[in-house]
């Protein structure tokens, strides 16, 4: 009977051995712990069975070898449980690696434990009857004591670093402690039931299932490993510091045509065929090929490159791909910031360069640790309250006065360092913070115009820029209106700008809100006309009121005739659509003198000022609005007057 059910658990063990060498499977450290794991598992039931045999033939053979038969067996129970300790801490080893010393700890107290089975006596009872055979004794006892107390160390790894072991490892662990558990007390309570390796086995064929079955790792349709195999094995690199290469083939989206799917299945039967190459699919569809660097130790740039365009162009002779190519995996201290990297490649390389082949070396990564450092700067503005409003005038060339400004956000660092401008609004755009800032911005705006009454300067409107991202926001509108409300501004002081990206990206979004936004009361202007997809047919789309001609048009204006032809046509034609026009970037009289004759509405630029902090701002307005009011009135200076 008890040899039945240990020849079961064999048979399960074989089926098992079957179903995992058949499939492809990815080279480990988990994939060789379950190997260890799974050998011991072997060993213990076939010494199971041999030492059922031998109590059972214990008269026809010598008693000291029916005795090391026994006692070996308890051994391999003993290290079923270690290699569940072992097996559990992959996952911690790779993030933690001092845990290789606990390791060894265990393995040490093991140690002990397996050679006082060997030294302490064993009774063998066998009833030749029923044939029911078992041991007991000190042996059997340190067994179970040896046993149990690393299923408990087991599961105390697995409270202690839940956030460190996968969830489907913990889980399978679990069921195997269970499942093992409940065949000890079994066998424990009745001795002649004879099911711990037959427990052991259903519990290797449960982590299988559960964690390490191949196919978990593969991409079925496509025969390469997944993402989830991709993060485990880069793990591995890095706790290994091997040397690798990586291939990424990324399909560029914004160029991507139909065939694009059956681009990658060639791309990837391509790759697969590549001896001592690790191939993997990720979630967005990229191929990562991951080499030995070995392979590549005698080759030059210019040779991997050609081997890259040609495995693609061999799969296929489409344009939208890109690859990026790391000679070195390891150019970050961990693989989080790998991960990272090829994030931030993915969103500035990608998108800044026309070319097929993209190196990526330390100076990249350099970039993306500055970036990270810079969006940290960002988060502490933001928290810390170091976001301030600098507002810069415009010029009414038909009131010859200052009826508006733009309002320009800054940010300091904890030092009082001002943070990049440009670099700043670009990180922050991409990480998401923009609409925080925006948001903040528009607040610091409103509380402006009630507190410090801006109308009473012969200010009319605010001008206060969206970002590509917020125009994606569909609760856009909604929000600037309860801030309007809220500081009771009436909302002919605000005037909007958006850009021409941002109309192309999320048009429909973008009229939603600002159908709104006018409804309430509010103007928009276009922003940056010119440097943008310079379609004209987004004024006629969009209901603005005012276009901005960009500093780079306003200076082609004076150093081509080209320049000059085309902003000529484009303000006759603004113009006719009874639309106000802004001319940016103007710094000297004899521009401002040119654009007035030109017949353009509103003048911005270094010329009269650049952006200045609230108070320096009203300053700036007061003393204006002085000068003008004597020009015109010829009286005696008010003594309280700045001018």
């Amino acid at each position: 009977m008890n040899i039945k059910v240990q020849a079961c658990g064999f048979v399960l063990l074989v089926i098992l051995y079957l179903l995992y060498h058949q499939q492809h499977t990815l080279q480990t450290y988990s994939r060789r712990a379950f190997l260890r794991f799974y050998a011991v598992t072997v060993l213990c039931i076939l010494m199971d069975i041999l030492s059922i045999v031998a109590i059972e033939s214990a008269s026809h053979l010598p008693a000291l070898f029916v005795t090391f038969v026994c006692k070996t067996y308890l051994i391999t129970l003993v290290l079923t449980a270690l290699c569940g300790v072992m097996y559990i801490g992959v996952d911690i080893l790779l993030s933690n690696k001092a845990f290789r010393k606990t390791e060894h700890l265990i393995l040490l107290i093991t140690s002990v434990i397996c050679l006082s089975i060997y030294l302490l006596p064993i009774s063998i009872y066998c009833d030749p009857v029923t044939h029911i055979v078992y041991t007991y004794g000190s042996s059997a006892l340190m067994t179970y004591l040896g046993a149990v107390g690393l299923i408990l160390l087991n599961f105390a790894l697995i409270l202690k670093y839940r956030r460190q072991i996968r969830v489907r490892r913990r889980t399978g662990m679990l069921l195997w402690m269970l499942v093992w558990i409940l065949s000890a007390i079994i066998q424990f309570l009745n001795p002649e039931i004879l099911v711990v390796g037959f427990g052991s086995c259903l519990g290797v064929v449960i982590i299988y299932l559960q964690f390490e079955n191949p196919e978990i790792n593969l991409d079925r349709a496509s025969g390469m490993y997944n993402q989830t195999a991709f993060y485990e094995f880069i793990h591995q690199i890095y706790y290994d510091r091997s040397a690798y290469t990586a291939f990424v083939f990324i399909n560029d989206h914004r160029f991507s045509g139909d065939d694009s799917q059956q681009t990658m299945q060639n791309l990837a039967k391509k790759l697969l065929s590549t001896d001592g190459a690790y191939i993997f699919k990720t979630a967005d569809d990229e191929i990562v090929m991951l080499t030995p660097a070995s392979m590549w130790n005698h080759a030059d740039t210019a040779s991997i490159q050609k081997f890259a365009l040609d495995t693609y162009l061999s799969a296929s002779s489409g344009s939208n791909l890109k690859i990026l190519f790391l000679e070195d995996c390891l150019l970050t201290p961990c693989q989080e910031d790998f991960f990272s990297l090829l994030r931030y490649c993915r969103r500035t390389k990608i998108k800044q360069t026309v070319q097929r082949f993209i190196p990526v070396d330390a100076s990249v990564a350099a970039h993306m640790y500055a970036e990270n450092d810079l969006i940290q700067k960002i988060d502490d503005a933001i928290s810390q309250n170091r976001i301030e409003v600098f507002f810069q005038p415009i010029y009414s060339t038909r009131q010859k006065a200052f009826t508006c400004a733009e309002a320009l956000v800054r940010m300091y660092d904890a030092h009082g360092n001002l943070l990049p401008v440009y670099d700043s609004i670009c990180a922050a755009e991409e990480s998401g913070r923009i609409h925080q800032i925006g948001e903040i911005v528009f607040e610091k705006v409103c509380h402006a115009i009630r507190n410090e009454q801006l109308a009473q300067y012969g200010l009319h409107y605010i001008e206060v820029n969206l970002s590509v991202a917020q125009c994606s926001d569909e609760k856009l509108a909604e929000r600037y209106i309860r801030i309007m409300e809220r500081y009771q501004i009436d909302p002919s002081n605000i005037n909007l700008e958006i850009t021409e990206s941002a109309t192309m990206e999320m048009k429909q979004t973008l009229l939603a809100n600002m159908e709104k936004l006018i409804a309430y009361g509010v103007s928009f202007s276009l922003d940056d006309f010119g440097t943008g997809q310079s379609n004209l047919n987004y004024i006629v789309e969009m209901p603005v009121q005012i276009v901005k001609f960009d500093r780079v048009m306003t200076q082609a204006y004076f150093s081509s005739q080209k320049g000059r032809f085309v902003m000529n046509a484009a303000m006759h034609m603004i113009q006719d659509m009874k639309l106000g026009i802004v001319s940016e970037g103007i710094e000297t009289q004899e521009q401002l003198t040119a654009m007035e004759q030109l017949g353009i509405d509103y003048i911005q630029g270094f010329y009269f000022s650049k952006p200045l902090p609230l108070p320096e701002f009203l300053a700036f307005i007061k003393k204006q609005e002085c000068k003008r009011t004597l020009s015109i009135s010829a009286a005696v200076p008010d003594p309280d007057c700045p001018c």
